[in-house]
C-alpha cells in the first residue's frame, strides 16, 4: 500500500480549503487545510516522509465538519 508523503499531503492542503483524509482502514477524517502550517511549524517533518494516509478527497465545510475528528480535552 503506498502511503501520501509529507510534500504530497502539504500540497493537497494548500490547493484545498477542506478535505477528507483516508487511512488504511478506509475510514474518512476531515481536516482543515489551514491546519498543515500549523503541523509543519510545531513538528520537524521530512518532506520524503511517510504519512499515515493513503489518500485525500477535496470536500465542502459540510461534509469536513461530519467527518472532523474533536479534539479531546
Amino acid at each position: 500500500m503506498k502511503y501520501l508523503t509529507v510534500k504530497q499531503l502539504n500540497q493537497a492542503c494548500k490547493e484545498n480549503k477542506y478535505l477528507l483524509l483516508r487511512n488504511s482502514d478506509g475510514v474518512l477524517f476531515g481536516v482543515n487545510g489551514g491546519s498543515a502550517k500549523l503541523a509543519l511549524k510545531r513538528t520537524r517533518f521530512q518532506m520524503e516522509d511517510n504519512t499515515t494516509w493513503i489518500g485525500f478527497i477535496p470536500c465542502s465545510f459540510d461534509k469536513y465538519i461530519t467527518n472532523k475528528i474533536p479534539f479531546l480535552t
